[in-house]
């Protein structure tokens, strides 16, 4: 092969690899991998639920910082909560059974009141999980209502490194 054949493979390969790099940055959240959230205190930035077998698996992502304080998990059988003026409202997607978490030490905006988590209501078509709903994001504390199908028990637990809330919901 001829090196004007091999400079001209070469550009090619090159500019394939920079046309990637650029789709795949271009696909990728702004706060994917990194924080640039102005967050005094932790910000939730995602949800992403999954199905295994025998649970289905919620995560909240978060921010870098200190992980969130205490979550508090009640169970709704109606789907209704209180909010923070003590006004009682229902959540929006039905389901058989309702959990309400409350996260400590963690934000939906960023300081200059910027949101961070953008879907209020996010269906979810699995097992045990229906849908995800912000209801309030008030003075250090984010709550989150969870639309349930069949939920025998449910485990809470945090993960670092990226700072993540997990919640298992069991069939």
């Amino acid at each position: 092969m001829t090196y004007r054949r091999l400079q001209l493979r070469a550009r090619t390969l090159l500019a394939a690899a920079t046309i990637l790099a650029g789709a795949a940055m271009a696909a990728t959240p702004a706060h994917a991998g990194t924080d640039e959230t102005s967050c005094t205190e932790i910000c939730v930035l995602d949800t992403r639920a999954g199905s295994h077998p025998g649970f289905d698996r919620l995560v909240f992502d978060f921010s870098t910082g200190t992980l969130p304080g205490t979550v508090t998990a009640t169970a709704s059988s109606d789907g209704s909560y209180s909010t923070p003026s003590g006004e009682t409202k229902k959540l929006e997607i039905a389901g058989q059974k309702y959990l309400i978490l409350d996260i400590s030490g963690a934000h939906a905006h960023d300081d200059s009141g910027a949101v961070t988590y953008a879907p209020g209501v996010k269906a979810v078509n699995l097992p045990s999980l229906r849908g995800i709903q912000l209801l309030s994001d008030f003075e250090g504390h984010i709550q989150f209502g969870l639309s349930l199908a069949t939920v025998s028990h449910y485990k809470t637990f945090t993960l670092a490194n990226p700072n993540r809330l997990v919640v298992d919901l069991y069939r």
